[in-house]
This record gives structure tokens, C-alpha cells and sequence, in this order.
């Protein structure tokens, strides 16, 4: 069954010699097999369900790395440090949580994905942790955030040495010479978010 597995997986895929796109991809606990040899496809979209290394090492040998995924979706248990910074997360247009332990969410933070969006609810965040949490990990400009939320925090209460602005749903802090760190309360389909977004400095 093996060998007939891999003969038919070749037929279909292998030894391509043109470029190919494929759209949505969604990995399971299956076993992943995968020609070895031609043509790299161009994935779109990646639901890895419950995150493994094993999995996104998988991922990333098979598709072509020319073009950046436009999502990346998957759950953690846990988020070691260490992992943030595989190849995978830097090559994702979008990472969508489905799911983490909030005692993790610090170590999101250093994930290398220009927009991470959550699709859990916190009921509560302390966004003077996150503002500190944010300056410690100094996100680059672009880098966006977006955690819902059950609950807002007067913002304009916030006292923190780097203020610029603040308003009851929007403060705005100085990170360095060149940027600003923004945090937001905005709906969207009757649910509320905290974005978070690190902008360049207007001169």
C-alpha cells in the first residue's frame, strides 16, 4: 500500500516542470507524504490545526518559499521561545491563532509574522503588561496585532513615561527615535479587538 501510495503521489505530483499553485492545504494528524523530487509548489493558505515542529518542518520542505504564504492558521499547547523564529512564520503574510495558553502570550510576541490575529477571546488584558512586553520584544514597524476581547480598559488611565497620546480607546507610545506603538480598541462584527501596531515616527 506504501509503494502504491508513493507511485500515485508521483504520477500526480512529482517531477513537475512548471510552476503550480495550490490554494488551501489542511493538516490533520495524517501522515504527510510528499514527492521528493520536481517542482516546489506555491501554497497559499496552511491550516496546521494543533502546532507540531514536525509539522511546519514538513511544510516548509515541500512548498516553494519564492512566495509568501498568505495565511498560516494553527492552534498551540505550548509556545517555546525557540520555535518562533522558524523559517515558516517569517515567510507568512498572516498567522491566525486558534488557540493558546494566555500564560504564552508574551512569547507570541516574538513570533516573526508581520499580522497575527487571535480568534479566542480574553476576558480581560492588562495592557500596561502588554505596552512593557511589546517595548521589551522592540517590534519592528508593520508588525500588527489583533487580540479580541470581552472587556475594554480605560486606556486614557494608562500613566507610562513613553505616552504620547491617550484617549479612553486609543494610546499612542514612543518606542525609540523612529516608531510608535499604538494600541486600539476597534469592533468588527460585534466583537471587540485590541490591536496592537508598532507605526513609524511622523516627523
Amino acid at each position: 500500500m506504501y509503494q502504491l501510495m508513493r507511485r500515485l503521489l508521483t504520477v500526480l505530483f512529482g517531477n513537475r516542470n512548471g510552476e503550480w499553485t495550490i490554494e488551501n492545504i489542511n493538516l490533520g494528524t495524517d501522515v504527510l507524504r510528499w514527492p521528493v523530487n520536481g517542482w516546489k509548489p506555491t501554497v497559499r493558505n496552511v491550516k496546521i490545526y494543533e502546532y507540531s515542529q514536525v509539522k511546519l518542518n514538513a511544510v516548509h520542505s515541500i512548498i516553494g518559499v519564492s512566495v509568501s504564504l498568505t495565511s498560516l492558521k494553527m492552534s498551540f499547547l505550548i509556545l517555546d521561545p525557540k520555535i518562533t523564529y522558524h523559517p515558516l512564520f517569517k515567510t507568512s503574510q498572516h498567522l491566525i491563532v486558534s488557540s493558546i495558553p494566555w500564560r504564552y502570550l508574551s512569547n507570541l510576541f516574538s513570533i516573526q509574522t508581520h499580522k497575527v490575529s487571535l480568534t479566542i477571546r480574553s476576558p480581560y488584558f492588562v495592557v500596561e503588561n502588554l505596552i512593557d512586553t511589546w517595548i521589551e520584544k522592540r517590534r519592528p514597524i508593520g508588525v500588527c496585532f489583533s487580540l479580541p476581547t470581552n472587556s475594554k480598559e480605560d486606556l486614557a488611565r494608562i500613566s507610562h513615561p513613553e505616552v504620547l497620546q491617550r484617549s479612553t480607546d486609543c494610546i499612542k507610545l514612543k518606542m525609540g527615535d523612529e516608531a510608535v506603538i499604538v494600541f486600539r480598541y476597534t469592533e468588527a462584527n460585534r466583537k471587540t479587538y485590541l490591536t496592537i501596531e508598532t507605526i513609524p515616527k511622523t516627523k
